[in-house]
C-alpha cells in the first residue's frame, strides 16, 4: 500500500507482478507451505497450501483469475525445494447444491487443475494426483454456502516411491560380450 501511494505522489507510473493480485498467492509463499522449514514452529504439520482457485459457476472451466494462480503454482511447483515431489490435488466445493452433483463437480475441478499444470508448465503428470471432496471438508462449516469452501487445497506428498530392485532368480548368470 506504501508503495503505491508513493507512486501516486511522486507521479510514477508502478507496476506489480500479477502475484500482488489480492487473493493471488505468490509461488514464493506457495513453496514456503509445500516445502516448510523443519526448524521454524509456524511450519509444523503437514506440508499443504489453500489455493482461491476460480471457476466459472457450476463448471469446471478456470477463470482468467485461475489461470493467474495457477501460474503461480506451476512456477512453485517447479521450484528447486518442490522438484522431484509428489502432490495431492483436492477440489473442493460449498454446499449449495446436492451432494453427489457437488462431488462430481469437485473431481473436474481437481482435474481441471491438474491437465492445466501439465500442459501450461510441463509438470510430470506422475507427480499430481486429482481427488475431488464436494462439500465433505468445508472450511467454514458453520458458512456451508460461504465461497471460502470453494477452493483448491494442494497437498505435499513427498519424494515418489523407490522401486525395489528386482532379486535375480536362482541360477541366472550374466553374459559378458
Amino acid at each position: 500500500m506504501r508503495i503505491v501511494v508513493a507512486c501516486l505522489l511522486a507521479g510514477l507510473t508502478c507496476t506489480f507482478p500479477a502475484a500482488a493480485e489480492e487473493g493471488v498467492r505468490d509461488l514464493n509463499s506457495i513453496i514456503r507451505s509445500l516445502a516448510p522449514l523443519k526448524y521454524l514452529p509456524e511450519h509444523s504439520g503437514k506440508p499443504r497450501v489453500d489455493l482461491d482457485v476460480r471457476f466459472q459457476v457450476s463448471s469446471a472451466k478456470l477463470t482468467k483469475q485461475a489461470r493467474r494462480q495457477l501460474d503461480e503454482l506451476g512456477g512453485a511447483l517447479k521450484s528447486e525445494r518442490l522438484t522431484g515431489q509428489r502432490f495431492r490435488i483436492v477440489g473442493h466445493t460449498d454446499a449449495s447444491g446436492a451432494a453427489a452433483y457437488n462431488k462430481r463437480l469437485s473431481q473436474q475441478r481437481a482435474k481441471a487443475v491438474k491437465d492445466y499444470l501439465v500442459s501450461r508448465h510441463r509438470i510430470a503428470a506422475a507427480s499430481l494426483e486429482s481427488v475431488g471432496m464436494g462439500e465433505e471438508q468445508l472450511k467454514n462449516p458453520l458458512r456451508p454456502k460461504a465461497g471460502l469452501n470453494r477452493r483448491v487445497e494442494v497437498l505435499a506428498l513427498g519424494p515418489p516411491p523407490q522401486e525395489k530392485a528386482k532379486p535375480k532368480r536362482s541360477g541366472e548368470r550374466k553374459i559378458k560380450w
